[in-house]
């Protein structure tokens, strides 16, 4: 497994009144208590339009979205969404793998310090602590050691890593966006791979948000500006046939 680190975590901290961030009040927290969400897929509408792309195995590339146990315990274990969403992006993987297509990872490094966590330490708190146990890769989909784990360090897997490089460098301008959370994250990397020239598809049945509700916005919203919406079933019958 190759860990690619852009700003490295033992930079120096520095108090939260130097970097202007309010210490009074408290933010809210940036998951949902332990398995508390849960909905059924039958609530999920898949959008009829989205981008014209097609997906091709030798211009794709898949990235696994903040699958860590930090966000992952939130679900309610066993149920939808969680449930469904962990067997298709193991099947997505699966796929990838035998056909060559570069797998990637993002994962938050964990006890940021106020000055790498920035403003969302007002709108979230700070974050991840600095625990192996909540920053793993949740064990049905953890990484191979060909797969390349990312960084990261805002909403987008884009910033501030080599995930762009990374693409362009092995020639791929598709990126497959699966795991969680959908109407945050995955959402505001589909919009920074378009402002890069690369496809983005984002897989409807292999995210996962906080509510039903938010699952249903995230696809809307990148359907209509960012991403081309698939199904695994879809997704991996393009994999297989291209």
């Amino acid at each position: 497994m190759r860990r690619r680190t852009f700003l490295r975590s033992s930079s120096v901290a520095l108090p939260a009144v130097a970097l202007g961030l309010s210490t009074a009040g408290s933010a809210a927290a940036d998951v949902r208590p332990t398995g508390s969400i849960a909905y059924p897929f039958s609530t999920i509408d898949v959008p009829a339009k989205s981008a014209p792309w097609t997906l091709e195995t030798n211009r794709a590339a898949l990235l696994v979205h903040d699958m860590q146990h930090y966000f992952v315990k939130a679900y309610a274990p066993h149920a939808d969404p969680i449930a469904t969403v962990l067997k298709n992006i193991k099947s997505l993987l699966d796929v990838a793998h035998a056909r060559g297509v570069p797998v990637l990872y993002s994962a938050q490094p964990g006890g940021m310090t106020p000055e790498q966590r920035g403003l969302f330490g007002q709108l979230y708190g700070p974050g991840m602590p600095d625990d192996d146990a909540e920053r793993a890769i949740v064990d049905p989909l953890a990484p191979m050691t060909t797969d390349t784990v990312l960084t990261k360090w805002k909403y987008s897997e884009f910033f501030r890593s080599e995930l762009l490089e990374i693409l362009r460098n092995a020639n791929r301008d598709q990126l497959i966006i699966v795991g969680v959370y959908a109407f945050s994250g995955i959402t505001v990397t589909s919009a920074d791979a378009v402002q890069n020239d690369i496809q983005a598809f984002v897989v409807s049945d292999a995210v996962a948000d906080y509510t039903a509700t938010g699952h249903n916005q995230a696809l809307a919203w990148c359907a209509e500006r960012t991403a081309k919406i698939l199904t695994t079933r879809s997704a991996i019958a393009a994999l297989d046939n291209s």
